[in-house]
């Protein structure tokens, strides 16, 4: 299949990404684990319930990110889910961190099979073959799933802005799940570049596509992720004086340019305001989109004068910039 067909899998049907090229996955376990990770990420850990999970920005002592990170609560352990090129960085930062506290940090990333099938129709494909109980996860939500003797997790979480089911199973039951997925069709395989492109069209924080390492959270928008008022949290005082100091914001933008490299400077009326910080062509918009780093005061959506410096024009939108399928189709 071709990336554009792989890519129309995944707007219209369903199609399965190996998350195992994106993440790296660490087992955190310990008598206190739960306050070790509520002091490394900034988000509410404490409200993750047994079978829940969240989205996180790890951060540097900048309070830059270094990572979009998601934590999956299990019974007695969490599951780290962290972006493959970040993965030394974190393992030296939950270390030192960790120091001599009862927390123990296992790197599965060669034990686990990481899989996920996304699309308007992907409700209907794992129900087929898993059993209509899924339908039943919340976004956000996990429940234990066992295959022919191997116990795992499905998770109700993607990238793409569409349904998502996430698989987290040893690497021993791989050839297993995907043979049952693809017994009476194949599923078509997404590639990075489908995944990066989908995150991008609907701004799902997706490390490398809509979100780059040494971007702020508050330029980015994940103020959500941040709260301000959990005085564990290691860069706490920090954090607090960063989100004061924002002169810029990343907002979308769409343009017929179809070279856009970036970091390409942006002018408006002559004059220098920003920069290009990711970017790629939608089939479904029909154009170049991506992300731009503009300075505050023009970072607002419905801006057409503004100019690459070869004098293309682009436009500032909303974001997301696409509405899904999955906003219109309904779990059966």
């Amino acid at each position: 299949m071709t990336i554009k067909s792989n890519y129309q899998a995944l707007r219209n049907t369903a199609a399965g990404i190996n998350l195992n090229e994106f993440h790296f996955i660490l087992k955190i376990s310990g008598s206190v684990a739960t306050d070790f990770l509520n002091s490394v990420l900034p988000s509410k850990i404490y409200y993750l319930q047994s079978y829940t999970s969240l989205n996180s920005v790890l951060l540097n002592e900048d309070c830059l990110i270094s990572d979009v990170v998601q934590l999956v609560y299990v019974d007695d352990f969490y599951y780290w889910i962290g972006s493959n090129t970040q993965k030394t960085l974190t393992l030296d930062f939950l270390y030192h961190e960790k120091s001599n506290l009862d927390v123990q940090i296992e790197d599965l990333s060669q034990e686990m099979f990481l899989y996920s099938v996304e699309g308007p129709y992907a409700w209907k494909k794992v129900g087929e073959v898993f059993g209509n109980e899924i339908h039943g996860l919340r976004i956000h939500g996990a429940m234990p799933l066992e295959v022919e003797n191997n116990t795992g997790v499905v998770l109700r979480s993607g990238q793409s802005g569409e349904y998502a089911f996430r698989f987290i199973f040893s690497s021993t039951a791989q050839e297993l799940i995907l043979s049952m997925l693809n017994k009476n069709e194949v599923l078509p395989q997404a590639t990075r570049s489908d995944v990066i492109l989908a995150s991008q069209e609907t701004r799902t924080p997706c490390f490398n596509g809509s979100v780059l390492p040494g971007d702020s959270p508050f330029e980015q928008e994940l103020r959500y992720m941040i709260d301000f008022s959990k005085s564990e949290y290691i860069y706490h005082d920090k954090i607090k004086q960063v989100s004061s100091l924002i002169d810029a914001s990343v907002i979308a933008m769409k343009t017929s340019k179809q070279d856009v490299k970036a970091g390409e400077e942006i002018f408006y009326d002559g004059l220098l305001v920003g920069k290009v910080l990711s970017n790629g062509f939608s089939p479904k918009i029909g154009s170049t989109i991506g992300y731009l780093k503009l300075d505050l005061k023009f970072a607002h959506p419905g801006i057409s004068e503004f100019k690459f410096s070869d004098g293309t024009a682009l436009e500032t939108v909303s974001s997301p910039l696409i509405q899904t399928l999955s906003t219109v189709v309904a779990m059966e």
